[in-house]
């Protein structure tokens, strides 16, 4: 961004001689650019995660761009909030989209982090946050990474259908549960229920169950009141009145 007065926001044109630059996807790149820009490409989701406390939410070869030898990030209009309540989720998609690309379809494809390695190396909030630190953290990353060998990608199935909590109301005694009830829009009971789990209490589901029992305990029966209710008779003595 150039320049922001009221709703106009000016912004600096990304190419050279009138010609935009291109997308990763359509970049010709060798092996060794390649590399770099997935280098690039890990470090420049971390800063939008500590530095601009964003989440792309739909970072791919089609919103990068390759300018000067440099990974240019576009689109970060659709950006969520690091604590937004499905920021764990958007990055993950994001992480596996990287990979997907720089592991896969590239021209020249590499050997990538898992997703869940470089989801890690995203959030891993160990300081501080220098370009030094940085380049250092992700090398270690990589390296364990090789060090791992094969065994390396056993894990990321697991990860990528791993419910990952992003608050108070997606814990408790049994997580799956938890999700599906948030995703079904009952948030009060999945609330309770991850008060529950973390006082050590009893399920909260039953104890929900329970309780609506017992609000109804005290109301006598058809049969304690002599009968059920005939609407209809009521109705005929009110016309004799």
């Amino acid at each position: 961004p150039a320049l922001l007065k009221g709703h106009v926001l000016a912004m600096d044109f990304v190419g050279s001689n009138g010609w935009p630059a291109p997308r990763l996807h359509e970049a010709e790149l060798d092996e060794e650019r390649l590399r770099d820009a997935y280098w690039q490409t890990c470090r420049a989701t971390r800063a939008m995660y500590w530095r601009c406390h964003l989440v792309h939410g739909d970072l791919s070869e089609y919103n990068l761009l390759w300018h000067d030898d440099t990974v240019v990030v576009i689109d970060v209009s659709q950006s969520v909030e690091h604590d937004h309540p499905r920021a764990t989720e958007f990055l993950r998609k994001d992480c596996q989209n990287v990979n997907e690309f720089f592991g896969k379809t590239a021209r020249f494809p590499l050997d990538t982090l898992t997703t869940k390695e470089l989801y890690d190396f995203v959030v891993n909030d160990a300081g501080p946050y220098d370009d030094d630190a940085i380049d250092a953290a992700l090398q270690r990353a990589l390296d364990a990474h090789e060090a791992r060998g094969p065994d390396a990608t056993a894990d990321d199935a697991v990860f990528l259908d791993a419910f990952l909590p992003q608050s108070l109301a997606d814990l408790g005694d049994n997580p799956e549960r938890a999700q599906r009830t948030v995703e079904a829009g009952s948030n009060e009971i999945a609330f309770d229920e991850a008060v529950s789990g973390l006082l050590g209490g009893t399920d909260a589901a039953s104890t929900a169950s329970e309780s609506s029992g017992d609000d109804f305990a005290d109301v006598p029966s058809d049969d304690e009141r002599g009968g059920a209710l005939d609407v209809g008779a009521l109705a005929d003595d009110a016309r004799g009145r």
